[in-house]
């Protein structure tokens, strides 16, 4: 069983559920360009991967069983003006969606979601992009850059 599976019971019976969960971080900061169209965080770091669904390289989760994910998410942008969007996406679609305005702050942005993905092509990205005319990084402190899901 993927996951290897973790044991729950009572004293009826006995049921075995996967672990299949994933989390990754950002590693450095990341540059966004101002007022253009959203970009792939780049969640370089793989803090837990049960079934190595997850691709640092292209900063997706791809799982191989098919379900309803938790799939959680949080972005820290430095000081900006403007609207700041984050975006989950399976595939080219938009399955979630998130935006904060600030004046001359930084933001936090949580997006959290049920997304139903089908265990072979379905693969889940996050997105951001800004108002602001400058570039802006999103963070690379702890927990600023994150992404994370569960089965």
């Amino acid at each position: 069983m993927p996951g290897g599976g973790i044991a729950v019971g009572n004293k009826i019976g006995q049921q075995t559920f996967a672990a299949l969960a994933f989390a990754a971080s950002l590693a450095t900061a990341q540059s966004i360009t101002g007022s253009a169209a959203a970009e792939v965080v780049d969640l370089d770091t793989e803090d837990l991967d049960t079934d190595s669904w997850y691709t640092p390289a292209g900063a997706s989760f791809q799982p191989d069983v098919a379900g309803v994910y938790l799939i959680t998410g949080q972005l820290t942008m430095a000081a900006f003006s403007g609207v700041l969007t984050v975006t989950l996406y399976r595939g080219v679609v938009e399955v979630a969606r998130v935006d904060a305005v600030r004046t001359a702050a930084a933001a936090t942005v949580q997006i959290s979601q049920l997304v139903p993905m089908n265990g072979s092509t379905d693969a889940l990205t996050m997105k951001v992009e800004h108002t602001d005319p400058s570039s802006r990084s999103v963070t690379a402190a702890s927990m600023a850059g994150i992404l994370m899901g569960a089965l």
